[in-house]
């Protein structure tokens, strides 16, 4: 049997902030996000799926999707660190991923989007 063999880098990514809390009942606050985002830098992860920029009638947890990407991006922890990270946030409507590109032209918006793409058969 030959042995595994193992790539010689990986790069980690986390998606806590994001998806671990968009059902949560009650509103997490901004600054928790915001802590738990730049520990997740600061130990090492290069891809972080941070926020949503849908509309937050439908999720309020997603209702600071601006500050925290402020947030993040103005970081006196963290921010220096951000030139290898790459921030992700999901866009599911097309004026959500307007949002998200107006904020990346404006300096503080998402390096990538994930646009949610829904099909069916009718």
């Amino acid at each position: 049997m030959t042995p595994m063999k193992y790539p010689e880098k990986i790069v980690l990514g986390d998606i806590t902030v994001r998806d671990g809390f968009q059902h949560e009942e009650k509103f997490i606050p901004t600054d928790a996000k915001l802590w738990l985002a730049e520990q997740l830098v600061l130990a090492g992860f290069k891809r972080i799926e941070l926020t949503n920029f849908g509309n937050p009638k439908g999720m309020p947890q997603f209702k600071d999707a601006d500050a925290l990407m402020k947030g993040i991006r103005g970081s006196k922890k963290v921010g220096h660190l951000l030139n290898d990270v790459e921030i992700t946030c999901i866009t599911i409507r097309e004026k959500a991923a307007e949002r998200a590109i107006q904020a990346r032209k404006e300096g503080w918006g998402p390096d990538r989007i994930l646009f949610m793409v829904s099909t069916s058969e009718s």
